[in-house]
């Protein structure tokens, strides 16, 4: 029998259920708990690093006329994932070109 859990607010049967609601491996959330993520943490992420380099050390950006701190705050302002915003970084892409919606293919 699963234990049921709670991830903001939300009761969910168990851990694999919760993992399907959020889209996310059941392995990785695993991995962010014993790395000594709380539960909510390891499905949110907002405070993500990756490797050993942080999101937050870049910065700051303006783009429209907006300033932001840094990488995350960029990526969250426009609805996508800190580590889309920190790949196109890394490729040489500045300015309105991080957080230019992609097109996906039919």
């Amino acid at each position: 029998m699963s234990n049921p859990i709670r991830i903001k607010g939300v009761w969910y049967d168990s851990l694999s259920a919760a993992c399907r609601a959020y889209g996310v491996m059941l392995q990785t959330v695993l991995l962010r708990i014993k790395r000594g993520e709380t539960v909510d943490q390891a499905f949110t992420g907002r405070d993500r690093r990756i490797g050993s380099l942080s999101l937050r050390k870049y910065g700051p950006f303006e783009i429209d006329g907006k300033t932001y701190s840094g990488l995350v705050d960029l990526a969250y302002a426009y609805g996508l994932e800190p580590c889309t915003v920190y790949r196109r970084y890394r490729t040489g892409l500045r300015g309105r070109d991080l957080v230019r919606p992609t097109r996906r293919k039919k």
